[in-house]
């Protein structure tokens, strides 16, 4: 393979890396808002994606029906 072959190969995967990466993201967050929407019964306000402790956490803001807003953690997929 010559060197500007070799070049797009990586080109590419370099830029699509960042795609497959927020993908996997956008799934996880999703998941755990379908879990805590499950698990609480109450009302999903937000949700993001955060280290802690050296692992990634989804922090998701819900209001339960009592009228009580929370913080439920869900741990990402790695």
């Amino acid at each position: 393979m010559n060197i500007m072959k070799k070049l797009a190969v990586f080109v590419f995967m370099l830029l699509s890396a960042p795609v497959t990466v927020a993908q996997d993201n956008e799934k996880s967050v999703k998941h755990a808002i379908d879990k805590v929407k499950k698990e609480t019964g109450g009302q999903v306000l937000s949700a993001t994606l955060k280290p802690v402790g050296g692992q990634r956490v989804i922090r998701v803001k819900v209001l339960n029906k009592n009228g009580v807003v929370r913080y439920v953690n869900v741990k990402a997929k790695p």
